[in-house]
Parts: structure tokens; sequence; C-alpha cells
């Protein structure tokens, strides 16, 4: 057997750290796929896991006579695992070149023993076998339980990776800039592994899916930054490809959320009335400036911005610079509604669908019970059961089918907003709606405590096992910051009720060529800006040892909740392509002092007691 390359061990993983096939200029994707020795594809630039494979008979039938052979070449590489074996079309939805599927023929490794020859001879064997016998079809081989999927956990601001990213990181954003200019998005250190007890301390470095550079000279470079301000040598650096999101998506059936008599509240679905756009209620609010009182709601200015047309191309200009107040009001009606339209199709539709299973079913029900009627036997108690029981589902689905096709209604209508606003490090970006009187008079009330599952509670999450303090249905009447090491939960209209833990270490972003402005309006080249955002990060419970995205596309204006049951943030974004399950926000005390100093004059926000 060959000698396997030198490895580098973290993170539950084996990289290949010095192999000379890292060596030059190349694509990030060729770069985690040449490191990563539990996995062998016969694309040079592989698409980073996880990826979708569909399921394609045709080409199974066309491989299935070549298994016997195809196993006999792993005997013959001493791979005695057991594996599993799949033909299909593999893609990406939605990564740079991932959306055009690629005949695959996969074969998973289901142990976890990491003492595995080297998978490369045994994939170029299957290769030459294809080619022999015309079949047009890569090959992966790979093991599922060892292979490079990282996942990002909270790292305390104590740790020494953290002080030592500190005192270093200018550097470090200046190497990034100068090597790979504006390709990177984020720098931060995480702890990463595909599970907590595996994780190493890292930097993870943020790229633009493609980008191609010499990542061993560059991992080398960031390394010797942050190495004469650590003692021990334990750490990495991973770079990963992925980019910043305001969390937008298409539509969600929100048929399994429908309550006989819905009132928004915090977590709802909303969006802009004749667009498609789609966010979440943040929560109510009361605004008082020069003896006006406004009640409301806050949620992310992405969420309140009109899609782009012809037509509107100068207002979202001025809106994005001027953002609005009480001197410079908005000169476009931008009209808020619930649900977001997108979500209330297709939740109709999801009913429609529904309606008519049912009415089919009850005709087929009813043909037996008649045809066995009709000979004199007794029809199936079953078959009964069912009918008599018809009349009740159909008094559940037909006024939820009537309450959604009521549906969108208008809230109200946006009052002020951050535009794209660059305040000091951080971005800025909420927008107060201001609730019509008939929505105030059936909507406005006190936010309460969301109910919280018990996986995502924080003695579940945070050792040292700390208690909620707030309890369910209470009234969420005060206003926090967003701090290092704290507990935040969020009820957000797509993934709903998450929770995780504010990261030790802020996070550096790298925008790409666009313009925000700062408080006065001056345009500021992001191309040119760093800033340094609040990152929430998910942990594995306790409870049943899951670990699922703090948030998804859809979730923006979520408020975020200490566990004192304090509103400490408002969620504006995430991370896409990589699956690390991290969100971006603004520390709600960040959020109110751009609301007064934007509105002008004596003003407070107050959350209705």
């Amino acid at each position: 057997m060959a000698d396997p390359a030198p490895v580098f061990w973290h993170s539950g993983y084996a990289i290949a750290r010095e192999s000379e096939d890292l060596e030059g200029e190349m694509s990030l994707e060729q770069y985690m796929h040449s490191s990563d020795i539990y996995q062998s594809v016969s694309v040079t630039s592989p698409l980073p896991l996880p990826v979708k494979m569909e399921t394609v008979p045709a080409l199974e039938q066309k491989i299935g006579p070549l298994y016997l052979e195809i196993r006999a070449i792993m005997r013959r590489h001493n791979l005695n695992v057991t594996t599993t074996f799949q033909c299909g079309k593999m893609s990406k939805p939605g990564y740079p070149g991932g959306d055009i599927p690629l005949n695959f023929f996969s074969i998973y490794l289901n142990n976890s023993d990491p003492n595995i020859p080297p998978l490369d001879p045994i994939k170029d064997d299957i290769v030459r076998l294809f080619r022999q016998q015309k079949v047009n079809a890569h090959v992966q081989v790979i093991s599922s339980k060892l292979c490079h999927r990282p996942s990002a956990f909270f790292i305390a601001s104590t740790h020494p990776l953290v002080i030592a990213y500190e005192r270093t990181k200018h550097n470090i954003v200046e190497l990034l800039n100068n090597t790979i200019g504006n390709k990177w998005r984020l720098l931060c250190p995480f702890h990463v592994g595909p599970m907590r007890a595996k994780a190493q301390p890292m930097i993870v470095v943020l790229v633009e899916p493609w980008t191609c550079v010499n990542w061993f000279e560059l991992r080398t470079q960031i390394m010797s930054q942050i190495s004469p301000y650590i003692e021990k040598d334990d750490f990495d650096i991973e770079f990963l490809p992925g980019g910043l999101s305001p969390l937008t998506n298409g539509g969600e059936s929100f048929v399994d959320r429908l309550t006989p008599n819905p009132i928004p509240r915090m977590g709802c679905s909303i969006g802009i009335q004749g667009d498609n756009n789609v966010g979440t209620l943040g929560g109510f609010v009361t605004l008082t400036h020069g003896g006006i009182v406004r009640r409301g709601f806050l949620t992310s200015y992405h969420v309140a911005m009109p899609s782009e047309s012809k037509d509107n191309a100068q207002f979202l200009k001025d809106l994005d610079r001027y953002r609005s107040s009480p001197a410079r009001p908005l000169n476009q009606v931008v009209r808020i509604e619930c649900l977001a339209r997108i979500d209330r199709d297709v939740t109709l539709a999801r009913l429609e669908s529904s309606l008519n299973a049912m009415r089919e079913q009850y005709s087929e029900i009813s043909a037996k019970v008649q045809e066995r009627e009709l000979i004199g036997a007794t029809p199936h108690p079953r078959h009964l059961e069912w009918i008599a029981n018809y009349d009740s589902h159909l008094e559940k689905s037909l006024p939820q089918r009537a309450s959604v096709e009521r549906m969108p209604h208008v809230l109200g209508e946006v009052e002020f907003v951050s535009g794209k606003q660059v305040r000091d490090s951080p971005v800025l970006g909420w927008a107060f709606v201001q609730l019509s009187k008939e929505a105030e008079e059936q909507c406005f009330r006190p936010n309460r405590m969301f109910t919280i599952p018990s996986a995502f509670l924080p003695h579940h999450l945070i050792p040292p096992r700390p208690l909620m303090v707030i309890q369910e249905h209470s009234v969420v009447d005060e206003f926090g910051s967003l701090k290092g090491g704290d507990y935040c939960v969020k009820n957000g209209r797509t993934s709903r009720v998450t929770a995780g833990i504010c990261n030790g270490s802020k996070a550096y972003c790298n925008w790409e060529s666009s313009c925000r402005y700062n408080s006065s309006g001056e345009p500021v080249d992001m191309a040119t800006v760093v800033t340094e955002e609040f990152i929430i990060v998910t942990e594995e419970s306790e409870l049943d040892h899951s670990k699922r995205a703090f948030c998804v596309g859809g979730d923006a204006g979520s408020f975020i909740l200490n566990r004192d049951g304090a509103v400490t943030g408002l969620l504006w974004g995430g991370v896409v392509y990589q699956d690390l399950g991290v969100g971006l926000a603004s520390s709600m005390s960040d959020v109110l002092e751009s609301i007064k100093e934007k509105v002008g004059g004596p003003v407070s926000v107050d959350l209705p007691q």
C-alpha cells in the first residue's frame, strides 16, 4: 500500500496540509478537495459539501453490471469496509456553477475508522473502468463520517487565539486585501469542526467561491502573524467559500402556524404590498418625538426596501442615502402587509391541494363503502370512521382557507428607515413601520415571550447550564445590548425559534464593491472599508446533540432576546453558500441610538407594557 501524504489532524478530520498537491495557485474548491484525504473526486475543483444528489435510474442500470468489478478494485486496494453505491445527478443549487447537474457515481464509506488506504488510486481505477466501458460519469469516493464538513461553534473572548487575533487582526486584514483583494467576505475566530466535541480553535476566512490564490502560502503567512502571540501551536486557518446575505428567500407555507384569529406578532411573515420580498416582524414598539406618539414595529431595512425597477431607481437611491425622518419624509408610500404575499400564495396553494386530496380520498372511500354494502358485506370500520370524521376535517380546513384568502392584511406604512448606513464600525439596517389606525386597534399589544423548544433552552446549550429567567408568555419590556458569550434566542419567519451564543469575537466583514453612507449621508466606498459585526453561532444541544442554523432566508428583522427577555439585537443578515449556521446582528443599543439620531430632537423608543 502506498504511504499516505503527511497530514495535520484537527476538527475530527485529516487535512493533508503538507501535500505537494497544495502548492501553487488554485481555486479554493480545489484546495479544499486536495486537503481532504477522506474524499476523492474525479473533478479537479469539485463543489464543496453539502451537495444535492438526485437518483438517475438509467445511469444506475448502466453502471450496475460493473459493481462486481468496482468491488474487486476496492479489494485490490485493501478497502474492505461497508459501502453504499449511488448513481445520480450531483448539484449544489444556489452555488455559483452548482446549478448544472453532473452525472456522478458515488461510493460512500459507512465506517468511521480513520485508518483507510488512500482513496485517489481507487477513484482513478474506477475512472479508467468507466472509460473502457464508455460510461459518462464522474467518480466520487468519500467517507461520509470523516470528510471535511466544518461547522462553527462559539469561542470565548478570553481564549488565547482570540487574544492573539485581536492583536494582529489589522495586519491579517491588510494581508488579505493585498493577496485576494475584495474577494474575502468574513474574518473571525471560532471553534470549528463537524461537532462540538471535535472542534478546534481556528481563524475562519470566508471567501467568494472559485477564488484563485496560493492558499497554502496565505495560510502560512496568517499563521506567522498569530504564532508569536500564542503559546500553543494548536490552531489553524480555515478558508471556506461563502458570502454575506440580507436573508431573503422564496415563499413559505404557514398552514401549520395558522390560528383561528391570526394576529401579527413577533416572528410573523411580512412583506411589501405589491412586491415579492419577505421578512420578519421584529416586535412592536412605541416611538415618541415632538409630542407625537407613533405605534408600530421594527424590522430590518432590507425587509422594508422595495425591489428595484426603472420607475423607482432614484427613490431607492435616495432612500439608501438620506433615509427617512420627520424632516425628510418618504416621497413614495411603502405599505407593509402580513402575511407576505408570496407566503400567502404558497399557504393558499397548500390548503387547496390538501382540500382536493381530501375530496378525492372521500370519493374513493365512499365508493369502497358502497361496493361493500351492495354485496351485503359490512364496510371496513376504518373507512366508516374516516367518512364520519370528514365533516370535522372540512370544518377545520375551510375556515383556514377563508382566513388565508382574506390575506394579506395591510399593517401600516414605512415611516423611518436607516438607509444603507455605516455607523462607526458596524453597518446598520433598520426600519420603523407605523401601524394604520385599524391595525393599531387590532394588533398593537405587548410583545410576549414565545415558546422555546426544550433543546434550545440555555441550560442545554451553554455551560455551566444557566437558566432562562423570563417565563413563557411574559411581557418583553426591556431593551439591552449584545455581548460576547450571551445567550441569544429569536423567533424568525422561516426557521422559527432558534437559539445560540453571541460569539466572543466580532467578525470583520468585507463588502462587495457597493456604496453605503455615513450618518451625514456622505458616500462610503465599501470596497475600501471593513466593518466589525456581532456574530450569533448555534451550539449542539445537550438534549439531542442536534445543531440547527441560527437563521436562514426570510428571518431578517427578527428581534434577538437574552435569558432575561431583554431585546438585545436586530437580526439583519447571515452567511450563504457555506452551511456554518451563523447570523449577523446589530446591537439594539446601536439601533436605538441610530433611530434617535435620525429622527432628531427628544426621542424615545419603548416596548409596550
